[in-house]
């Protein structure tokens, strides 16, 4: 931070450059970082039969670039629970800003996000909202995301 104060300084820099050349910084940092720990985190979770809120968080923020802050909703014996496929799909609509339907955009429920990415097709088969959501499906409904989001039907 000094060495920026300093290049300010010295060349004359404004302050809108050192703002956009520290975004940049700590972008190529949390990609860097994102990076090293993602094929461990999809291998594991490639392996389990159910994914935790922890594993949830942990995923969506590497693939999003946007560290995870300990959420004030999860509650520490929560963090380890099973997370259902509503749960997983609010979770993925809020952090993706999905738009959703009426009766998500009116209650927030996991049901009705679990029904929208239904209809957009995001979630195939046959995973009902309260059932648990394996490392598997999760990387896939993950992906389909992923996906429309890249081709702008997002």
């Amino acid at each position: 931070m000094i060495g920026f104060a300093i290049l300010a300084a010295s060349t004359k820099l404004t302050r809108r450059y050192l703002a956009v050349v520290l975004c940049a910084l700590l972008s190529v940092m949390v990609a860097v970082e994102a990076h090293g720990q993602s094929p461990e985190l999809i291998d594991a979770l490639l392996e389990t039969d159910y994914m935790t809120h922890r594993d949830a968080a942990a995923l969506i923020a590497v693939v999003s670039a946007v560290p995870a802050r300990p959420s004030s909703r999860i509650r520490d014996d929560a963090a380890d629970q099973p997370i259902t496929v509503g749960q997983y799909s609010r979770l993925l609509m809020r952090t993706f800003n999905i738009p959703g339907g009426v009766l998500f955009r009116l209650t927030g429920l996991p049901r009705y996000a679990a029904r929208d990415l239904a209809f957009r097709g995001i979630i195939q088969g046959d995973l009902y909202p309260g059932a648990s959501v394996s490392g598997q499906h999760a990387l896939r409904i993950l992906g389909r995301v992923l996906e429309l989001r890249e081709r702008g039907a997002l």
